[in-house]
């Protein structure tokens, strides 16, 4: 067998026979979520790891897939799967995808066999097509190709679906004068209102009450500004809510003008080499009531530069911490709309990672 430890505890697995098209569905009766206790993070990192080697930097699915992420919000819709064949088990990655009547599973990736058996990775993935328990599968062009050969056709395509970032590479790059003149690092530098500390156990009731007040900036924006109604509370709530003084893996950057929060960027640590950015949120892209601010007519002046520049100190800042740790393997997630939000994430780019949907031809239909 593998490396890895077989065994979720109390937690079923699903044997590829006993798949049918009558199973009360399979997400929610075997597929757990990825927040559990169910051994599931030595899984889900298994899957990423493999899928790496395989696939290259894309491989690893966004934050939303990780253990790590679920822990602070839980997102019920992303759930694992293990099908056990003969004495194999087989790693399937789901999303219940919700679209006004339309409801189906999507595949994340192609499932992977804890024995690198590709046969057995094939006869479940057709198992769960064929069974329509999957509709759809999302993945990246060498995984696409395959699926060409086995009967599927792409329906869709995601250009922008993560970032990825070397991070000794990009800090060498935004650490050499000529950029930090052109992005203003040098006058953020001295600024004195301005500083950043990361959270800790030492001051939670202070901390919280910032990090609430950027979550009511940043929520006035989305509605006021974008238009937007939903999608970003049950994150908001879970990063104010989650104890991250007790979690290593975990850091919470809170920078500060005067004492006015002006940024908090979370990222997470799946392991030693890799992260995530789950949150940044900044002045920037907040409605603040100027009024309240107590700022003197002078520092009015540089706190508006400063909305529209921070951004470029904050990833200054945040890559030049995550370099001395020894992080290698950067993602940043993904820009779909927001052209404010595409071109900060540009300042980290080394590669932007396409997404690929693909669905079974009709003709293959059962």
């Amino acid at each position: 067998m593998a490396e890895i430890e077989l065994g979720w505890n109390d937690c079923p697995d699903i044997k590829i026979e006993e798949i049918e098209n009558n199973t009360n569905d399979i997400l929610l009766d075997y597929a757990k979520t990825l927040g559990s206790e169910y051994g599931i993070k030595k899984f889900i990192d298994f899957y990423n790891h493999t899928r790496r080697e395989r696939y290259g930097l894309g491989g690893i699915l966004p934050c939303e897939y990780s253990n790590e992420y679920n822990k602070i919000h839980e997102d019920w819709q992303r759930r694992i799967l293990l099908v056990g064949v003969d004495e194999d088990y087989v790693i399937v990655v789901l999303k219940r995808v919700q679209m006004f009547k339309h409801v189906y599973n999507r595949m994340e990736g192609l499932p992977i066999s804890i024995e690198d058996n590709k046969e057995n990775e094939d006869r479940v993935l057709l198992k769960l097509f064929d069974e329509g328990i999957a509709y759809k599968v999302g993945c990246l062009q060498e995984e696409g190709l395959k699926l060409e050969r086995m009967g599927f056709e792409k329906s869709e395509e995601i250009e922008s679906y993560n970032f990825y970032s070397n991070i000794p590479i990009n800090y060498e790059k935004i650490n050499k004068n000529r950029w930090k003149h052109k992005k203003g690092i040098f006058r953020f530098e001295k600024m004195e209102n301005l500083y950043f500390d990361i959270l800790g156990p030492d001051n939670i009731e202070d901390d919280k009450k910032a990090i609430k007040y950027i979550n009511d900036g940043f929520s006035k924006w989305k509605i006021e500004v974008e238009g937007a109604t939903k999608g970003w509370h049950g994150i908001s709530k879970g990063i104010y809510e989650y104890q991250y003084w007790l979690d290593k893996n975990v850091i919470y950057y809170m920078f500060r003008y005067k004492d006015i929060p002006v940024g908090l960027v979370i990222y997470i640590l799946p392991d030693k080499k890799l992260t995530h950015q789950i949150i940044n949120k900044t002045v920037g892209r907040a409605v603040y009531d100027e009024s309240e601010l107590n700022l003197t007519e002078k520092e009015l002046v540089e706190f508006e530069w400063l909305k529209k520049r921070l951004n470029a100190y904050i990833h200054y800042k945040t890559i030049q911490d995550l370099n001395s740790r020894g992080l290698i393997h950067g993602y940043f997630g993904g820009a779909f709309s927001m052209q404010s939000l595409r071109k900060y994430k540009q300042i980290m780019n080394d590669k932007e990672i396409g997404h690929l949907i693909y669905k079974l031809k009709e003709s293959n239909l059962n």
